[in-house]
């Protein structure tokens, strides 16, 4: 059975997306560290959509 698709609007940027839940979503195919993830859950309390997740992926914490 697939999984449902859900409609989510990214909290970052407002843009609609679909997410399909924790198990077959596109987020689980982003390579992003759990340091990255930690600030991130700090910023949002809700899924992000494709472009902000890769966007926040590609910044430098540090900088």
């Amino acid at each position: 059975m697939k999984p449902m698709a859900k409609t989510k609007n990214c909290e970052l940027c407002d843009s609609a997306f679909e997410c399909k839940g924790l198990l077959g979503c596109w987020c689980r195919s982003i390579d992003i560290s759990r340091e990255q993830l930690d600030e991130l859950s700090k910023r949002t309390s809700d899924c992000i959509c494709p472009n902000c997740l890769v966007e926040y992926k590609d910044r430098d914490l540090h900088s």
